[in-house]
């Protein structure tokens, strides 16, 4: 449950976040990862390996913070946002991800509205015992 429950916290954390946000910028493999605002969004149909987008704060909707999601050290997921130096893990040690993608569709669109599919898969060890998982979810803008 420990393993379910820190995964499903992660994942749903971020896409609250995705929910309220915008300008869903999506990182090719090739493509450089900066701690930087972007400002305009960016489609990858093809799967890529992080993504940005920018959220209204939930306790001051007038605040608006950019957010990037990504593999770090190749096996947790991490965050960065606006006022950070550098990402953060947002999965526990017992998580390991193999694949993290992120595929973004109509980045540049009002109708239909941008939307976001992160698929991620891995193992937990806990107690001696290891697990396979795999999840995909969506979002799209509000």
């Amino acid at each position: 449950k420990r393993v379910t429950d820190n995964l499903n916290f992660a994942l749903d954390s971020m896409m609250l976040k995705m929910r309220k946000g915008g300008a869903f910028h999506c990182f090719l493999p090739d493509e450089t990862i900066n701690m930087e605002a972007y400002s305009e969004g960016q489609d990858c149909p093809t799967g890529g390996v992080a993504m940005a987008f920018r959220s209204s704060d939930v306790a001051n909707p007038d605040s608006v913070t950019q957010y990037i999601y990504k593999l770090d050290g190749d096996s947790a997921l991490a965050v960065w946002h606006t006022g950070d130096t550098d990402f953060t893990p947002i999965t526990a040690d017992f998580i390991t991800i193999d694949n993290l993608k992120f595929y973004v569709f109509n980045s540049a669109l009002f109708t239909p509205k941008p939307r976001a599919v992160v698929v991620i898969s891995g193992q937990s060890s806990l107690g001696g015992l290891s697990t396979d998982f795999a999840v995909q979810t969506s979002v799209s803008e509000r």
